[in-house]
């Protein structure tokens, strides 16, 4: 249901420590280096907008959550130019078009990409090459310039993964062995990318490579716990532990078979969350249920298992992106003792400091349905529960339907309680037409619009959203009581932790339940 880089060269060696922070604090510091990106479109006029989105040590789990959009128009030469002061050694970028901002309220909308998740290397000057095919087609891509070999190694083997086969056989045979239903694609990617081996850096290699072997995570484990789950009950009892540490040493197979240093791992997009959707994994092949696999136990995996910047990312991105810790404070205090890669440290302060139980929840201002504007402060006295989505999503959808909706009519006549759903669509009709399927809320909810900035609404861009649903309980003070916990999304424990809420209201305000 839940559904980010930098690096420091990482010393396994004692004696080397020393050299090893020195390295990191040089790393992290701005490289005063410049990012030149050209881009030449044979279909593109004056008229046109191309944006970019550079990432220098996250990059985000999916495309919510958008730094600060550089813009680019036509230049004299007929090109597109981004010149970009970077800060790190090595990032993401992606370039888009602005379709249509004619409606936007302080954010792009309908922003169509172009080319997606390409590694830069400091002091790249390329020029990419779009060629439109025949109409209605995509675009024929094309790289040159200093440091384009390895973006024409990329293109090159992304078309090999494409068009590769995908494994006939996919899951669990008859023998408990699991077949990844992506390893032929990932072979062909693989060996078109040893062809330019040598011809491009260390890193570039490493870290395209760790990107096609572990992309698809989600895809690939879904069908591992499909497989698990249809044939549980053929296992032998005593030959479950025995499956389960099998079918873990066949994952860490694909990894160990990578042969990639950790500061490479630790740059790839694709690996921290192949990473985190493996250790849950491991623990719904040994609890079968999910609602039993808690943040709380991917942590303490994560400090267990890795260690350096590998482990500095993996802390903070399953903290990011994913549900909060039951033991929020004691959890996050400790990952920040532990957390040596500054970066990676400030992210987690930064998240404590926004979404601990008793911080003040951030006081938004956002319309209803009928253009009434109502604030948190509004609420005061009140305890609110904020439901954060977005038309087309099934999570949110299967929150509403299976929890939400049964907590709403328990609490419909507690005036004490508000439910609070907030849309991050960016078209008024999108969010109203979500709203009329009753898919993602009802009518016992307060349905509130982002006012046209979708996922780029303060709102949204101060509590780091990024997957979704996201629910956060607040007390009647006005300060979070829980930030997307499991037991927000159980419908027990969820009706709980509001009920303990009311209880404790009752006894500030001196009324005593007789009941």
């Amino acid at each position: 249901m839940r559904y980010i880089l930098i690096t420091i060269f990482l010393l396994s060696l004692p004696t080397f420590i020393w050299c090893q922070k020195l390295q990191s604090r040089q790393v992290l510091h701005p490289t005063g280096s410049l990012l030149k990106i050209a881009v030449d479109a044979d279909d593109l006029t004056k008229n046109d907008t191309l944006t970019l989105r550079i990432f220098s040590y996250y990059y985000p789990v999916n495309d919510r959550i958008s730094p600060k959009y550089i813009k680019a128009s036509l230049h004299k030469n007929g090109r597109f130019q981004f010149v970009i002061p970077v800060e790190s050694n090595f990032g993401y970028f992606e370039i888009g078009k602005i379709v249509d901002d004619s409606n936007t309220i302080g954010s792009v909308i309908n922003y169509q990409l172009l080319i997606y998740g390409r590694y830069w290397e400091k002091d790249d000057d390329i020029t990419i090459h779009l060629k439109r095919v025949s109409a209605g087609k995509d675009y024929k891509i094309t790289f040159s310039g200093k440091g384009s070999l390895k973006y024409i190694a990329k293109a090159q083997a992304d078309s090999a993964f494409n068009s590769a086969e995908l494994e006939s056989k996919s899951g669990l045979d008859e023998n408990f062995t699991y077949h990844d239903m992506f390893k032929n694609r990932v072979e062909h990617a693989v060996q078109i990318l040893n062809k330019y081996k040598a011809k491009i850096s260390f890193s570039a290699y490493n870290v395209l490579k760790a990107d096609f072997l572990f992309e698809n995570s989600y895809f690939r484990f879904s069908r591992m716990r499909e497989c698990f789950k249809k044939n549980i009950n053929n296992y032998p009892t005593e030959g479950k532990e025995a499956i389960i540490k099998l079918l873990d040493q066949q994952i860490v197979k694909i990894e160990d078979s990578a042969d990639i240093p950790d500061q490479y791992l630790s740059r790839s997009k694709e690996y921290s969350e192949f990473t985190i959707r493996r250790l849950q994994t491991l623990l719904y092949l040994k609890n079968t249920n999910w609602s039993d696999i808690s943040q709380d136990s991917i942590y303490f995996l994560i400090k267990k298992n890795y260690k350096g910047i590998l482990r500095d990312k993996l802390i903070s991105y399953a903290l990011l992106n994913y549900e909060t810790p039951e033991n929020f404070s004691f959890i996050y205090k400790e990952a920040l003792q532990i957390t040596e890669t500054p970066y990676y440290r400030n992210k987690i302060k930064e998240l404590f400091y926004k979404r601990a139980p008793q911080t003040t929840a951030f006081n938004f201002t956002l319309r209803d349905t009928s253009g009434n504007f109502h604030t948190l402060t509004g609420l005061r006295g009140k305890i609110v529960l904020l439901d954060f989505w977005f038309t087309g999503c099934g999570g949110c959808s299967h929150f509403y339907k299976n929890v939400l909706s049964t907590i709403e009519k328990q609490f419909e006549n507690d005036t004490n309680v508000v439910f609070i759903s907030i849309s991050a669509d960016q078209y008024i009709p999108s969010w109203k037409s979500g709203i009329q399927s009753g898919q993602y809320t009802g009518k016992e909810s307060l349905n509130l619009y982002t006012n046209g900035k979708g996922y780029a609404h303060p709102l949204i861009q101060y509590y780091n959203v990024q997957t979704y649903p996201t629910a956060i309980l607040i007390d009647q003070n006005g300060n979070i009581a829980k930030f997307n916990t499991s037991d927000l999304y159980d419908s027990k424990r969820l009706a709980l932790s509001i009920s303990l809420l009311l209880q404790k209201n009752m006894k500030t305000n001196g009324i005593v339940n007789k009941d």
